[in-house]
């Protein structure tokens, strides 16, 4: 049976735990990057949501989102405690530090002194040489060991802090996974802000109503703006009977995005356009001046 050598053993070990090392930082770069994309996806949600749609769902929207965003706080304190030294106030978790081998200069020098040393009390030995190789290779297996136990515990620890960054990782991506399918449900239940117009022989109305929020319609139908256009006296009695209670509807969607964005002035104007154009018709074909009912100028 050959002998145990520890130099070999305690060295493999030694180096296999640094490889270790190797490969748990670079498994802390995908944390990072689902970290960085997460907190771009869950501001762009919560900036982007359209809150016109039943009150229920964006509760529930918010509500998913701000779980989310708490669980992803939670994978960043981990993420953290890797990074910093152990003892800190606030990361009392943090690994220990890493140990090693000296650098090869003390290594060289002590090396130096032991052969110096066994020359001096062995001269009269042949294997001089051999004793003062040994004595070097069990101080360097003493660094290994105690090496060895540095980072075998630093890297666990880091290992154990990853996985309880990626696990509070994952169920911050599950909670706003949730979330989207309220905001896919705002998206496509845009609302459709019509202008509602009625004419009436001497004035002209006009409402803006949201079609797709009812429960908002109470609002809309309060703060909508009617502009009236009254006719003059010379207008009245060129339509005569024939202008008495005549109706019509129109409506155009002018913002399927956002209820809060009325261009009202623009269809207005246009609205009013029309209605004179209308009314100058009218007054051709009796061959008489009457008057604009928006400017009060006769044409």
């Amino acid at each position: 049976m050959a002998n145990f050598d520890q130099f070999e053993f305690y060295k493999e070990l030694y180096f296999k735990e640094n490889e270790r090392r190797s490969s748990i930082d670079s498994a802390l770069n995908v944390p990072i990057i689902v970290t960085t994309a997460l907190v771009a996806g869950i501001y762009i949600l919560a900036t982007t949501y359209s809150r016109h749609v039943d009150e229920w769902a964006t509760n529930w929207f918010f509500t998913l989102l701000v779980i989310s965003f708490f669980f992803l706080g939670v994978s960043i304190y981990w993420i953290c405690t890797v990074f910093v030294s152990q003892g800190s106030f606030f990361f009392s978790n943090s690994p220990p530090q890493y140990g090693g081998i000296p650098f090869a200069n003390p290594l060289f020098q002590w090396h130096g002194q032991m052969e110096q040393y066994y020359r001096t009390h062995f001269a009269n030995d042949p294997n001089v040489q051999n004793m003062a190789d040994d004595a070097f290779k069990g101080y360097l297996v003493s660094q290994f060991i105690t090496s060895l136990d540095r980072n075998t515990h630093a890297n666990d620890n880091k290992f154990s802090q990853i996985f309880n960054a990626n696990k509070w990782l994952v169920r911050s991506l599950m909670f706003c996974g949730f979330s989207i399918p309220f905001y896919a449900y705002s998206f496509f239940t845009k609302p459709e802000t019509v202008i509602s117009t009625k004419i009436s022989g001497d004035s002209l109305n006009i409402h803006l109503i949201d079609a797709k929020a009812p429960f908002n319609r109470k609002s809309n139908e309060q703060s909508a703006k009617p502009a009236t256009t009254t006719d003059s006296a010379d207008s009245k009695s060129v339509v005569g009977s024939q202008s008495a209670t005549k109706t019509s509807a129109a409506t155009r969607t002018i913002d399927k995005r956002r209820p809060g964005v009325r261009k009202t002035s623009r269809m207005e104007g246009k609205i009013k356009s029309n209605y004179n154009g209308r009314r100058k018709q009218t007054c051709a074909k009796g061959d008489t001046t009457t008057t604009n009912p928006t400017t009060g100028e006769g044409y």
